[in-house]
């Protein structure tokens, strides 16, 4: 796999953040692209996993390959060598890169979350925790910025968890926190089916998340780097989903939701000319 080829599959496989990256600076979208490339391997270590012991050799494989890289030790797999590159271009922390990889070890427990902490937890882990290391590419190191990026992150995942109810139930999974289901009367396999209107007031409330933090990162758009708009950019897809969400009624097993946004990526350059996310 070329570097050109790592472009590629973060293109087919991770297309919105994917087009965020297309508003950095040319020379840093390569190295952007790559640690998509990294976290989509993780994706795939977990979800491709017949049972959780093979999920946890595939992302030991990747603690070894990190280890590997203090020592010079790189192998031939084409993501592994240009993450190598990655960390050493931008010096950053191989303990951040094996912070990924502790927070999808947690996607191999089919329990989900408690509380509504538990989810942000899990989604701070996880997509800010790789937006964060989208910010060292970037050269940011602007704490508000900063800040702001982990919120339009959070938000940006909580919506993709809505959006994915549909394909998760058909794993045998909910990540919508207990507290939440409770509140709706559902237990877990009640929201699986994905009937009713307690199963929308709970989408409803996990919206009202995302929505949160979202406007916690537009709170800060007059102290940004404007360096650190790819990665605010996931605010305003994120937003654009919650729209179409509430449109459905909150039903987040809707059909159209695992559809592409019309046209997103006209729609996200003016955003971005604009300076906004």
């Amino acid at each position: 796999m070329s570097l050109l080829s790592i472009g590629e599959l973060v293109r087919k496989q991770d297309p919105e953040r994917y087009l965020c990256c297309l508003f950095a600076p040319e020379n840093r979208r390569q190295d952007l692209f790559t640690l998509l490339a990294f976290n989509h391997e993780l994706v795939n270590s977990v979800a491709r996993a017949s049972e959780e012991m093979v999920g946890l050799i595939r992302l030991q494989w990747w603690r070894d390959v990190l280890a590997g890289f203090a020592s010079g030790r790189v192998p031939e797999q084409e993501i592994a060598a240009a993450l190598a590159g990655v960390v050493l271009r931008h010096g950053i922390s191989v303990n951040r890169l094996e912070g990924l990889i502790d927070a999808r070890e947690k996607d191999l427990d089919d329990t989900g979350p408690k509380t509504q902490d538990d989810l942000v937890a899990y989604c701070q882990g996880t997509s800010a925790g790789l937006s964060d290391l989208m910010l060292d590419v970037l050269g940011v190191d602007h704490e508000v910025s900063r800040a702001a990026a982990r919120d339009a992150a959070i938000g940006f995942a909580l919506s993709g968890l809505l959006r994915s109810s549909a394909h998760l139930a058909a794993g045998g999974r909910a990540m919508v926190p207990d507290e939440v289901l409770d509140r709706a009367g559902l237990s877990a396999s009640d929201w699986r089916r994905g009937k009713g209107a307690p199963v929308r007031a709970a989408a409803g409330e996990v919206a009202a998340m995302a929505r949160t933090h979202i406007a916690n990162a537009r709170a800060r758009s007059g102290e940004i780097d404007r360096a650190s708009l790819p990665v605010l950019l996931q605010a305003t897809l994120a937003s654009w989903h919650l729209d179409r969400l509430e449109a459905k009624g909150n039903d987040p097993f809707h059909p159209v939701l695992a559809n592409r946004l019309a046209l997103a990526p006209l729609r996200l350059a003016l955003t971005a000319y604009r300076g906004r996310y």
